[in-house]
């Protein structure tokens, strides 16, 4: 068995015999891999790579004083890429060796600065998660025909026919919806009706709201349980219970901050989410930032991380976001350009729902969709004291439901908005 030294030399030399510099670059293999007693040899043989020519390895043996017999047992290994693999594992090994000791010498700051002593540890962490990825370029055409179209089987519903009819509903994994509206036209109730409709069809269900407590999220859910006008907070109970439903909320106060996607991210694994409504962009922290970044770049960072979680744990994620000034003053629902802050956001995302609330009539569009045409616009009117939506099918009927709409927020039916 070969010592690291001798492992380090073997490799090396075994590339400039077989001129294959290449074997480093799939195996992601750099400087960093190989000990201090070597970086020169490294150096100097990655100096003729350069230049698209290899060294002699009698001009090698003489430059670092390898003795014939030496550079013969070096050599006589054939299997590069099997070096490469026993280098990678002692590296890793020394690697987290390294990282263990450096954990060791920071025991101290739990006592005296314990909040260091955890930056500390995800310092470490950091380092060590990225041992053994491997970059992989796979083959377009490879299973194609599984994306031609969404599979209607593998989906989960987002609760209304009719954007299940033109989205077939929310994807498992690679799906960042973005809904967008002003403020007062009922992103959070319409996150609860996504949320709500999932966990009833058997999803896990999390949920982040960096604006209500879990107190006021119970008390909405109990709206969204209602199936009638007319039913009790006793019967819109024993319905969630009847269900089942798992939902799970993280909250700024049982962080007492507001979350960032690490924060996220542990609900996901400890919860087992197969669904996720973030709510909303501006109430999340970037674990990225740097002093001086500008808003824009932070919601274009926490977006991208969001769409990442989204691909890493095969599931969907709903991020409710605000509207900008000019969506504010639209007449109609807002469009892309009308994201708050960043165009990277609307870059980011999979599909993109605007909404606008005008008179108790809601006016759903969506204006971007990865996976499909994104033609459709669609009104409802919404009674939120029971968080149901009726589809408005002609225009005509319009103005009956304006009618009716305002007649519940004078008599009582209305609620509410946030």
């Amino acid at each position: 068995m070969l010592d690291r030294n001798a492992l380090e030399r073997a490799l090396l030399l075994g590339i400039v015999r077989d001129h294959n510099w290449e074997v480093l670059i799939l195996n992601n293999i750099n400087k960093e891999y190989f000990t201090y007693a070597n970086h020169k040899l490294y150096d100097y043989i990655e100096s003729y790579v350069t230049d698209s020519k290899y060294p002699e390895l009698a001009v090698i043996g003489y430059e670092f004083q390898i003795d014939d017999e030496s550079m013969r047992q070096y050599t006589e290994i054939s299997d590069l890429n099997a070096l490469c693999e026993a280098l990678k594992k002692d590296y890793m090994k020394s690697k987290v060796q390294y990282e263990v000791s450096l954990l060791n010498e920071y025991s101290d700051l739990m006592e005296t600065d314990p909040v260091q002593y955890v930056e500390k540890i995800g310092d470490i962490y950091n380092d060590l998660k990225l041992l053994g990825h491997h970059n992989k370029s796979v083959d377009l055409f490879k299973d194609i025909e599984q994306v031609a179209k969404i599979d209607p089987s593998d989906v989960i519903s987002t609760g209304f026919k009719e954007l299940d009819e033109k989205l077939v509903g929310w994807k498992r994994g690679e799906e960042l919806v973005i809904v967008v509206g002003r403020t007062g036209q009922g992103k959070s109730w319409m996150g609860l009706k996504f949320a709500m409709s999932a966990a009833i069809k058997g999803e896990r269900v999390g949920i982040y709201s960096g604006e209500m407590s879990t107190q006021q999220l119970q008390e909405r859910i109990l709206c969204c349980a209602k199936q009638n006008y007319t039913d009790s907070q006793e019967q819109a109970l024993q319905f969630v219970k009847d269900h089942n439903l798992f939902i799970r909320v993280l909250t700024q106060k049982e962080l007492r901050r507001r979350a960032n996607v690490d924060d996220i991210e542990e609900m996901i694994i400890r919860d087992k989410l197969t669904m996720l409504v973030v709510d909303q962009l501006s109430l999340v922290e970037d674990k990225n930032y740097r002093p001086g970044n500008p808003i824009r770049f932070q919601y274009g960072n926490i977006s991208d991380d969001l769409y990442s979680l989204s691909i890493k744990y095969d599931l969907p994620v709903i991020l409710l976001v605000q509207s900008n000034r000019q969506g504010i003053n639209a007449q109609n629902a807002p469009e892309l350009e009308n994201i708050a802050e960043s165009d990277a956001v609307a870059q980011n995302a999979t599909r993109v729902i605007s909404m606008r609330n005008e008179n108790g009539i809601l006016t759903l569009k969506i204006i971007k969709n990865r996976y499909g045409s994104s033609d459709l616009v669609q009104k409802y009117e919404v009674d939120y004291g029971i968080n149901k939506y009726k589809p408005i099918r002609e225009v005509r009927s319009e103005i009956s439901s304006i009618k009716k709409a305002k007649a519940r927020q004078i008599f009582g039916g209305g609620g509410m908005t946030f």
